[in-house]
């Protein structure tokens, strides 16, 4: 699915490049994909795009919503965020309503702040994530498990390898303000984990076996 992603991304690009090749010339270069349908096919395709975008975008909003939510309510539940507001499901419905009200509210920053600083943030956690994802499997199995046949240098050492030094090309690549206010979460999300263990001395709180039961 990623490679078919991927190829379609391609293919939009390529044609929409081939459409319109200057791409300093669009009034505002967050909305350069209803211009591109305005001049390919006039009025009404830039309105059936804008419909079905208004759709996708809600879809996509509500999913993201509805798993970030349940993140910080499996981080409650486990006690590594304040179980009263975060570990809390309605009687009625079973959801995490304390969670989607926050994350709604926070979405409401949307008004102000510019597409372009919400997509280099985002770009900075994922970037992050992705490091350590690949910092990990050379850890785990290429350093405690000792994967270290000529798969395991390829699969466990070399390709996590490349992958981190990708991904940090990439963060570091993106615009300042990114990078502060992403620096400044990620040290507050340190200190947190120093507080939640004691300095790293004991584990992370977790769910009881008996409330897995």
């Amino acid at each position: 699915m990623t490679v078919i992603g991927g190829i379609i991304f391609t293919i939009v690009s390529y044609l929409a490049h081939n459409v319109w090749p200057n791409y300093m010339q669009f009034k505002d270069p967050d909305s350069a994909s209803y211009e591109i349908m305005a001049l390919v096919g006039g009025n009404a395709l830039e309105a059936g795009f804008l419909a079905v975008t208004a759709f996708v975008v809600f879809g996509s909003a509500s999913a993201a919503q509805a798993s970030a939510s349940r993140v910080l309510y499996a981080m409650g539940r486990d006690g590594q965020l304040p179980r009263t507001f975060f570990g809390k499901l309605s009687k009625k419905t079973k959801a995490p309503v304390n969670n989607i009200l926050l994350i709604g509210f926070l979405s409401l920053s949307a008004l102000f702040l510019s597409l372009t600083l919400v997509a280099s943030f985002i770009n900075f956690g994922a970037l992050i994530a992705f490091t350590f994802v690949n910092i990990s499997v050379i850890v785990l199995y290429f350093g405690k498990k000792k994967q270290r046949s000529f798969k395991g240098i390829i699969l466990y050492f070399l390709i996590p390898l490349i992958g981190s030094a990708l991904t940090m090309w990439l963060l570091f690549n993106l615009d300042t303000p990114s990078k502060v206010l992403g620096s400044i979460w990620f040290g507050l999300g340190v200190l947190y984990l120093l507080f939640l263990t004691k300095g790293l001395k004991q584990q992370l709180p977790g769910m009881d076996k008996d409330e897995a039961m």
